[in-house]
């Protein structure tokens, strides 16, 4: 299987969303306020091991009212 070209992080930065640390270790992660990140109240979506995005950029352009959020656990 081919696969293409790996895009350093500096250009993937644009797309990629700090998630800020709990104050206290032992504490809950931080919520995320979607509203801020997108700008809007459109209903989110997440999908976990998105990998090159292809099935969000498709789900995104078929779906305008939803915000669409991937997350990647490993990046290859």
């Amino acid at each position: 299987m081919r696969r293409g070209p790996r895009l350093p992080l500096e250009e993937l930065r644009p797309y990629l969303l700090e998630v800020p640390a709990p104050a206290d270790p032992g504490s809950p992660p931080t919520r995320l306020d979607w509203r801020a990140v997108f700008g809007n109240d459109h209903p989110v979506e997440v999908e976990v091991g998105s990998g090159k995005g292809l099935f969000l950029l498709g789900a995104s352009a078929a779906c305008p009212g939803v915000n669409f959020a991937g997350i990647e656990v490993v990046r290859k």
